[in-house]
C-alpha cells in the first residue's frame, strides 16, 4: 500500500502544489524528486535524492522532512529505520502537512516504528483527511468499517469513504459499493451497490469491473447476462488485473458469454500466471488434468511452492501414493483450506491411510465448518448427530445441517430435511422438510429423491400425490438408489397407494436385492414365505433371504429368523437360538422382536421364566405402539401379574391396540365394558367392541356376541342369532363356543332340542379339553343307555 500511495501522491500533483512558492528549499525538494524518479531518462539515484532531501529539510522544508521519513520507512537511499521515519513524519505533521499526518497515522495504527496507538492514529488521520488527503479519508473509512483498532462503525466509515469518493478515489467508490452490495452492517442494497461499482469502474477500478462481472454472471442486482459479465472481466484483465484474467479464462473454459475455447482459457490463465498468480496456476492445472496430467502436476507444484493451499489439495487428490497424498492434504488443511480439511477428516473417520481417529476427524470438520464450508458443516452435523468424535449434540447437528443446506450442499439439504421431519435438534416441521428435500433432490441427490417420493406418496409436508411420488422414486431407482427400488417394490406389492402390480414389485425388489438392500431381501423372504405374486411358497428360499438380510443387520429379518427357530420352520426348533435372534433384533429397536422376547420371558421359552423381564419387553414394544405387546401388557395390568392390578391402565392398553385393529384387544376391551373393569359398566359399549372383534375375525368376539344375544345383554335377546354366532365361533374351533353349541342343542336354545347334535358338539369341545365337555358327553351317553 505504501509504494502505491507514494506514486499516487507524486501523480496527484500535491508535491508540486506545495512547491509553488519558489523558495530555495522548494527548489532543493524539486531537485531531490528528479533524482528519486530519474528525470530526463536518467536512472533513479535514491542516495543522491536522500542527501538532497536532507539539505532541503535543514533549509526548513516540511515536505522534505516527509520524504526523508518515507525513505527511512522503506530503506530507499538510506538504511531502513521505521523509528526515524516516525520522527520525520511528526516534524512534518507539526507543519500541518497532510501527507505526513497520513503516514504518521498509518504508523501509529499499525505499530510501525512506534507503539501502536489507535486513538492517536485516528487523530492524525483525521487531520490529514480534513486537510484534503483522499488517502486518509479512504484509510479511515476502512478502519471504521472493518473495526480495525477502533469500534466498528459502518456509518462513520461510510462518511469518510464518501468524502474520499467525492475526491475521486475509485477505491473508495468500489468499497462503498461492496458495503451496500454485501449488506455490511445492514440489509443488502444491490441496486445502490451496482451504482457505486459503475462509478468506480468508470474511473478505471479493476476490482469494480470484477464485481460488476460477477453481478451479471450471477444475476444479482442486474439481469443475468453472461455476455456483460465477459465484458467487465475483460476490462479488468485489460487493466492488468490478475483476477480479471482468471475470471475471463473461466468464461472461455465454461463457454459462458463466449464460445467455449480451452485455448483462450489457457492463454488468459497463462497471462495471469506470468504475473505470479498461484490461483492462475491452479486453474491451469485443473484445465490440463484431462489432457496432460504431467503439466497439471507441474502447475500445481509451482502453485504449491507459492503457498497455494488449493494446489496442495489438488496434489493430494491426484497423488497415487497414499502417504504422499496425505502429506499434501495435511499441508493444505493446516493452511486452512476447507476442502482439504474435509478430505483429511474423511480419511481419519474411516481409517484410510491413517490410524482411525474420530476426534481428529470431528475437529477437522469443525474447522472447515467454521470457515463457512458447506461440506464441512454437513460432516460436522453428522458427527454431532451421532456423537462421532464428540458428545452427541442435536442442537449443533441441526444448526450445522441448516448452514450446510443454506450453502447449497445437497447432502446438507437432505440431512436438514430429515432433521425437520423428525424434529431432531429443531422444531418438527414437515413442510420445511419437504422444501429442503425438494432442493436436494433437484440437485440429483438420490437419497433425497427417494425420501421426496415417499413424502409425495404419504402426504408428508405436501398434498399426497401418488403419481409424483412414483416419478421421484423411479428417478432415484434409475440412478441406482436401492432404497428407492425397495420402496417401489413395496408400494407395488401392497397395492395401497397404487394399483397392486406384483411383476413390477418383483422387478424392483430384485434390483434392490442385487445391490444387497437388506429391506428388499427381507421382503423377498416374505414373498417366499407367503407365496405372493406368483412366487412359490418355499421355506428354504425364505430362510436364504432372511439370512442374507440378517448379515446386513436388518432387524425385521433377524426377528423372522427368531420366529423360524421358535416354530421350527425351515430349521430345527431351537428356542435358545430364537431368543438370541429376538434379543439382537430388539437391541436394534424392532418392536416385534421385543414382543416375542416378552412372550419367551413370560412362558420361560429358551430363557428362565421372568415376569419382570416380560413386562419390560412388552413396555418397550408398546412404546412403538406394537398392538400385540399392548394386548399382553393390558392383560398383565388386568390380571395383576407380576404387579398390582391396574384396570384403568389395562383399558388404555386394550384401547390403543384395538384402535390399530387388534381383534383380541377389541374383545378384551369389550370384556372390560361388559364387566366394569377399569371403566363404568356399559353393556352396549361392550357389545359394540365384541361386534368389532368379531368383524376382525376373533372367534372370542363371535362367542361373546352369541352370549350377549342369548342373555339380551347390550342388545335385544335373540336366541336364534345367539345360535348362529355360536356356530360361527365353533367353525373357528373356539372351545367355549363348541361347548355352548352343545348346550343350545341340548336345551333347545334357538333351535329344537337335538341330543344327538348336542353330543356331537360336546365331543368336539372335549377333544380340546374344554372344562365340563367330557362330563356332558358321558352324561348323554349314560342317558341314552337308560
Amino acid at each position: 500500500m505504501n509504494t502505491k500511495l507514494l506514486l499516487q501522491i507524486l501523480a496527484s500533483g500535491l508535491a508540486v502544489n506545495v512547491l509553488a512558492a519558489e523558495t530555495d528549499a522548494a527548489g532543493m525538494v524539486k531537485e531531490a524528486l528528479r533524482s528519486y524518479s530519474g528525470a530526463n531518462g536518467a536512472a533513479p539515484d535514491y542516495r543522491a535524492a536522500y542527501e538532497k532531501f536532507e539539505k532541503a529539510a535543514k533549509a526548513g522544508s516540511p515536505l522534505a522532512e516527509f520524504y526523508l521519513g518515507y525513505c527511512a520507512l522503506n530503506g530507499t537511499g538510506t538504511t531502513r529505520n521505521p523509528s526515524a521515519a516516525v520522527q520525520r513524519f511528526r516534524k512534518a505533521s507539526a507543519a500541518s502537512l497532510p501527507e505526513a499526518q497520513l503516514w504518521l497515522g498509518i504508523c501509529l495504527h499499525k505499530g510501525i516504528g512506534v507503539k501502536a496507538d489507535a486513538k492517536e492514529a485516528v487523530k492524525y488521520l483525521t487531520l490529514a483527511a480534513d486537510g484534503g488527503s483522499v488517502q486518509a479519508q479512504y484509510y479511515l473509512g476502512r478502519m471504521f468499517c472493518d473495526g480495525a483498532g477502533v469500534t466498528r462503525d459502518v456509518e462513520e466509515g461510510l462518511m469518510f469513504l464518501r468524502r474520499a469518493a467525492s475526491g475521486g478515489s475509485s477505491d473508495a467508490q468500489y468499497l462503498i459499493g461492496r458495503i451496500y452490495f454485501d449488506g455490511t452492517g445492514g440489509k443488502p442494497d444491490l441496486n445502490e451497490g451496482i451504482q457505486w461499482f459503475r462509478r468506480a469502474s468508470d474511473r478505471g477500478n479493476a476490482y469494480a469491473d470484477i464485481a460488476l462481472g460477477e453481478a451479471y454472471r450471477d444475476g444479482r442486482g442486474v439481469l443475468a447476462s453472461p455476455e456483460a459479465a465477459v465484458k467487465y472481466f475483460r476490462m479488468a484483465a485489460d487493466r492488468g488485473n490478475v483476477e480479471g484474467m482468471i475470471r475471463l479464462g473461466d468464461c472461455y473454459r465454461l463457454g459462458e458469454g463466449v464460445v467455449k475455447s480451452d485455448s483462450e482459457a489457457l492463454a488468459w490463465y497463462d497471462r495471469a500466471a506470468a504475473k505470479g498468480s498461484a490461483e492462475a496456476l491452479v486453474a491451469l492445472g485443473r484445465l490440463y488434468q484431462s489432457t496432460d496430467k504431467a503439466k497439471a502436476a507441474d502447475c500445481f507444484a509451482r502453485a504449491a511452492k507459492q503457498g497455494s493451499a488449493e494446489a496442495e489439495f489438488m496434489l493430494g487428490t491426484a497423488a497415487a501414493d497414499k502417504a504422499e497424498s496425505i502429506a499434501h492434504l495435511r499441508r493444505s488443511a493446516d493452511a486452512g483450506y476447507a476442502p482439504a480439511q474435509c478430505a483429511l477428516g474423511r480419511l481419519y473417520l474411516n481409517g484410510e491411510g491413517v490410524s482411525r481417529d474420530v476426534s481428529r476427524a470431528a475437529e477437522l470438520f469443525r474447522k472447515a465448518a467454521e470457515s463457512g464450508d458447506a461440506e464441512g458443516q454437513y460432516f460436522l452435523a453428522v458427527c454431532a448427530a451421532k456423537g462421532i468424535g464428540m458428545k452427541a449434540n442435536p442442537t449443533l447437528a441441526a444448526e450445522s445441517a441448516m448452514k450446510s443446506a443454506a450453502g447449497g450442499d445437497s447432502f446438507g439439504q437432505y440431512l436438514y430435511g430429515v432433521f425437520c421431519q423428525e424434529g431432531f435438534g429443531t422444531e418438527q416441521n414437515d413442510k420445511e422438510a419437504f422444501s429442503w428435500m425438494t432442493q436436494s433432490a433437484k440437485q440429483g441427490n438420490r437419497s433425497a429423491m427417494t425420501l421426496l417420493g415417499d413424502y409425495y406418496l404419504n402426504g408428508i409436508g405436501v398434498e399426497a400425490n401418488a403419481a409424483e411420488g412414483l416419478n421421484w422414486l423411479r428417478k432415484a431407482a434409475e440412478a441406482g438408489d436401492s432404497d428407492a427400488q425397495f420402496l417401489l417394490g413395496k408400494v407395488y406389492s401392497e397395492g395401497r397407494l397404487v394399483e397392486q402390480n406384483y411383476p413390477e414389485a418383483l422387478k424392483y425388489l430384485n434390483l434392490a436385492a442385487k445391490a444387497e438392500n437388506p429391506r428388499a431381501l427381507h421382503l423377498l423372504g416374505i414373498f417366499s414365505k407367503d407365496g405372493l405374486g406368483g412366487v412359490p411358497r418355499d421355506a428354504d428360499k425364505m430362510l436364504q433371504y432372511f439370512m442374507k438380510a440378517e448379515k446386513l443387520n436388518n432387524p425385521d429379518a433377524i426377528c423372522w429368523l427368531g420366529i423360524c427357530y421358535m416354530n421350527g420352520v425351515a430349521v430345527a426348533r431351537d428356542m435358545s437360538k430364537a431368543v438370541k435372534y429376538f434379543q439382537r433384533a430388539a437391541a436394534l429397536g424392532n418392536s416385534e422382536a421385543e414382543f416375542w422376547l416378552g412372550v419367551c420371558y413370560q412362558k420361560g421359552l429358551g430363557v428362565a421364566q421372568n415376569d419382570k423381564m416380560a413386562l419390560e419387553m412388552f413396555r418397550q414394544a408398546s412404546r412403538q405402539n406394537n398392538s400385540s405387546a399392548l394386548l399382553y401388557l393390558g392383560l398383565y395390568y388386568k390380571n395383576g401379574r407380576g404387579m398390582k392390578a391396574n384396570p384403568a391402565a389395562a383399558v388404555s392398553c386394550f384401547r390403543r391396540a384395538a384402535e390399530q385393529g387388534n381383534a383380541d384387544a377389541m374383545y378384551n376391551l369389550g370384556l372390560c365394558y361388559d364387566n366394569g373393569i377399569g371403566v363404568k359398566t356399559d353393556y352396549a359399549m361392550g357389545f359394540e367392541w365384541y361386534r368389532k372383534a368379531a368383524a376382525a375375525g376373533s372367534s372370542y368376539g363371535l362367542y361373546a356376541l352369541a352370549c350377549c344375544y342369548e342373555a339380551g345383554r347390550g342388545v335385544a335377546k335373540d336366541p336364534v342369532r345367539a345360535l348362529s354366532y355360536y356356530k360361527m365361533a365353533a367353525q373357528k374351533n373356539n372351545r367355549y363356543a363348541l361347548l355352548m353349541l352343545g348346550r343350545c342343542y341340548e336345551k333347545g336354545i334357538g333351535t329344537d332340542p337335538d341330543l344327538f347334535e348336542a353330543r356331537r358338539w360336546y365331543a368336539r369341545a372335549a377333544e380340546l379339553d374344554t372344562v365340563f365337555a367330557q362330563e356332558k358327553v358321558d352324561m348323554l351317553d349314560k342317558a341314552a343307555l337308560e
